[in-house]
């Protein structure tokens, strides 16, 4: 499940993201199932952080009033602040009509450009051999995607995973050998985060299944899959690195 708001609601019920996430957190713990908690539709960085820091699992900026070049500018700021933060990110290409009014004069405008639509494309290969990036198991197109196709940015993402690399692998090494299984299961889940972000999605799977083991307590599962997890991040980290 997931429950969302967005900014404009935040006003109507004068309620601030750190109020509205605590109630929501407060409901979860009685929960059995699964949720999650959205960020809509948001205009302005501020406010996104709030919800960030709060702990929302995801956020929307749109950017779709600004040109697109300000549209790119705001979402990567946006993207590195909240994926720092384990958070992930929503974005606005083209316009939408308000639940009120229409927002535009011009039916036209209502719609994503194609040629913007289509600048991934046109980047691609310009700084990377994605070729060899995929054959190492990264999807370079849900990667760009992330990075609202700004290829700079997405460059800059897969120095920071290569970067935090080492240290990310020695702290799972330690909770795994502490047997802390509640912090393994947060630490894990950041590398699925980030990991899905790059666009290497088999092993973001793999950090899933040794998150969701960590998080039942499931000991045996995850001595049984750890080292391969390690293995597997080290390698691809170094086959970025002979990339970029």
């Amino acid at each position: 499940m997931i429950v969302q708001i967005s900014a404009n609601e935040f006003n109507w019920f004068q309620v601030t993201a750190k109020e509205f996430a605590d109630r929501f957190f407060e409901i979860y713990q009685g929960f059995e199932g699964k949720a999650a908690l959205h960020l809509d539709h948001t205009r302005d960085l501020e406010t996104i952080k709030a919800a960030v820091d709060a702990g929302f699992n995801s956020v929307m900026i749109d950017a779709s009033q600004k040109s697109f070049e300000e549209n790119i500018a705001l979402t990567r700021e946006t993207v590195l602040y909240a994926h720092e933060r384990n958070a992930e990110v929503e974005a606005e290409l083209g316009r939408i009509g308000a639940t009120d009014k229409i927002e535009t004069d011009n039916d036209e405008s209502l719609y994503t450009v194609p040629e913007e639509a289509e600048e991934p494309g046109r980047t691609a290969g310009d700084g990377l051999s994605y070729d060899r990036l995929e054959r190492a198991g990264v999807n370079t197109g849900l990667g760009l995607d992330y990075c609202a196709g700004d290829e700079s940015f997405y460059l800059e993402m897969l120095r920071m995973y290569c970067a935090q690399g080492p240290e990310k692998r020695a702290e799972l090494v330690s909770l795994y050998e502490s047997a802390n299984w509640t912090d393994y299961a947060v630490k894990v889940h950041a590398l699925k985060s980030t990991s899905l972000t790059i666009g290497a999605e088999a092993l973001s799977a793999q950090a899933k299944e040794l998150e969701l083991a960590g998080k039942r307590g499931d000991a045996d599962f995850i001595r049984e899959r750890h080292s391969a997890l390690l293995r597997a991040h080290e390698e691809l980290c170094g086959h970025i690195a002979g990339e970029i």
